[in-house]
């Protein structure tokens, strides 16, 4: 039992490298499958929707892009090409060579989380049309990435990578979405139109139930013995109005009633966010709740309106219209047992042709509504696409460069102590660093482990002997937190780090060297030797790595995470069980000699 306890730091390793192992032998149940991520809109095809399986074309079974990307490249202009559309008969007509109006995209069930860098994703720079400040951009930052969480897009990164520019990195971001709602400017505004019978240009307006007389003449609007330019629009006790038409026998207006800032919730239970079959196509709808300010605003211009019968049901003449940038998107008939009512839960509803499609316009709504209108306009300055072909061959190469760095630490530690066993112990060492830092990245709950692990073991052994130390574990613990909040995403970076954490394996003969070198002191002084050596270099690579987790330095962050981690794992499981180790092979060879 004494033995056991002394041995310890060796038993939470044992333990730490099965459950890595273990979360990591899912990689060997993965599944994958390709999916339509985008249409042209000038594809011709038949049962091909956006997100459907598509397992075969031309005749050709597909399983990854470089299948897909084989096959376009015998297809000609016109050509009809056979599809299988989650298993289902389908076809497309080629609207260009080695064109079939659509993409795919790779999805696949996922252990470890790649960055686009090495998965294959889009790189968006949105460029800034007027002049902003820091507050601005960061405002902008926050929209864009809220808009893309909601959207439920992967692997995001939003930078700000100039004054007036900003990057995007997402998988499975195409450029029909971007255009479609990224960039949108998302002014969101709800109005109520009616339309106004002029005779010899006086009008007569409803307002709060009660008639008011208008004139128009030339480019002015006179009521209530206020005269307006038709441009301005004009203002009924704190109710704006805009004139957006006017001919010679009528106006049309429009008040306004809410905007995006009045919207406080988007229910997303079934009874007030769904999708049903309509005519030849389907009807999306989703519930908003406004403030009660704008709730009144509705109820005073809808008041006392004229009525009129459709099929069955008796509406108010005005109609509410949804409008995104200004441009109408949803214009709802309004019944009239809700008129001059504050009515708080107005309905955004919409059609589109397919359930796909429909999910995808109700999707980005949502979005665009729930993360806010950006405060200035933004212009797409260059898209790019990073295709997994390119992430796979990175890969590789950071797997031969790992290899060549664990053989370069095993020959030079065999060179210097001239025993295979302790070379062993080095690269073992190693190894397992490796396999523990690729356990946190591929799942939350190990990183968690390693984290209260940490915090128990520096209490058991009392390493907090410095504030130096104290300072040096808290902020390691605190950077590794990330991998807690959310799922750590392997990119380029991230690798770097790996990479450096591995080569830092050369410490271990530094460590060695307090036993094999200095035989005349106590074990005990040695040992505390080679860890006062791994806090000081760990405290030189945890400070480091402050600034760049937190002040935002954009792709670097990866790499701060990365060597943080595995600086928190070489300080309370790798390092010490490897002191321990060389200890017993010292004592061993000590016991020989005597």
């Amino acid at each position: 039992m004494v033995s056991l306890i002394k041995d310890i730091r060796l038993l939470v390793l044992v333990i730490m490298i099965l459950i890595s192992l273990l979360s990591l032998s899912r990689i060997f149940y993965q599944r994958s499958w390709l999916e339509v991520s985008f249409i042209n809109e000038s594809a011709i095809c038949q049962n091909v929707k956006l997100g459907d399986k598509i397992t075969q074309i031309g005749g050709k079974l597909i399983y990854t892009l470089e299948d897909f990307r084989e096959v376009l490249e015998n297809v000609k202009k016109d050509d009809f090409i056979p599809i299988v559309s989650n298993n289902q008969p389908a076809s497309c007509k080629a609207i260009d060579d080695r064109n079939i109006g659509f993409s795919l995209k790779e999805v696949k069930t996922k252990v470890l989380n790649f960055g686009i860098d090495i998965e294959g994703g889009t790189r968006v720079l949105l460029r800034v049309i007027s002049y902003t400040n820091t507050t601005e951009t960061q405002e902008i930052v926050k929209i864009l990435t809220e808009r893309l969480n909601t959207y439920g897009l992967s692997d995001i990164k939003v930078l700000p990578v100039a004054q007036d520019l900003i990057q995007i990195e997402a998988a499975g971001l195409t450029e029909d979405d971007i255009r479609n709602f990224l960039v949108k400017q998302g002014y969101f505004e709800g109005k109520v139109l009616d339309t106004i019978t002029l005779t010899n240009g006086k009008g007569t307006l409803v307002f709060n139930g009660t008639e008011i007389t208008f004139e128009v003449n030339n480019n002015t609007i006179t009521i209530q013995n206020k005269t307006f330019n038709l441009t301005d629009g004009f203002n009924l006790n704190g109710i704006k109005y805009d004139v957006l038409n006017v001919s010679e026998d009528q106006i049309v207006i429009a008040a306004n009633i809410f905007t995006a800032k009045d919207i406080e919730n988007i229910f997303t239970d079934v009874q007030r966010n769904y999708v049903v079959k309509y005519g030849n196509g389907y009807r999306f709808v989703f519930t908003i709740q406004i403030s009660k300010e704008s709730a009144e605003r509705f109820a005073i211009v809808t008041k006392g309106q004229p009525t009129y019968y459709s099929g069955g049901q008796l509406y108010i003449k005005p109609k509410l219209v949804l409008y995104l940038d200004k441009k109408p998107i949803t214009e709802l008939n309004i019944v009239s047992n809700i008129a001059g009512e504050a009515i708080t839960t107005p309905s955004i509803e919409g059609f589109r042709n397919t359930l796909e499609e429909a999910n995808l316009e109700k999707l980005r709504l949502q979005s665009i509504l729930k993360s806010g209108s950006l405060p200035v306009e933004l212009k797409i300055e260059r898209v790019e696409t990073i295709t997994q072909t390119e992430g796979k061959k990175l890969f590789e190469s950071t797997i031969y460069i790992i290899a060549a760095n664990l053989i370069a630490v095993l020959a030079l530690s065999f060179i210097r102590y001239r025993s295979l066993k302790i070379s062993a112990y080095i690269l073992m060492v190693a190894v397992c660093e490796l396999i523990l830092i690729l356990g946190v990245a591929s799942s939350q709950i190990i990183g968690a482990i390693i984290i209260v692990l940490s915090i128990v073991l520096a209490i058991i052994y009392k390493e907090a002997k410095s504030l130096i130390r104290i300072l040096t574990i808290f902020i390691a613990i605190l950077i590794s937190g990330f991998i807690v909040i959310g799922k750590w995403t392997i990119d380029i970076p991230s690798i770097v780090g790996l990479i450096s954490i591995i080569g830092n394996s050369a410490e271990l003969i530094t460590l060695t060297d307090q036993f094999v070198l200095e035989r005349k002191r106590r074990i005990e002084e040695n040992i505390e030797t080679g860890m006062t050596i791994v806090y000081n270099s760990s405290t030189l690579l945890v400070f480091a790595m402050l600034p760049l987790a937190f002040l935002g330095l954009g792709s670097l962050k990866g790499f701060a995470i990365t060597t943080t981690v595995g600086t928190l794992i070489d300080l309370f499981i790798t390092r010490p069980a490897y002191m321990k180790l060389i200890e017993k092979e010292f004592l061993k060879k000590k016991e020989e000699t005597v």
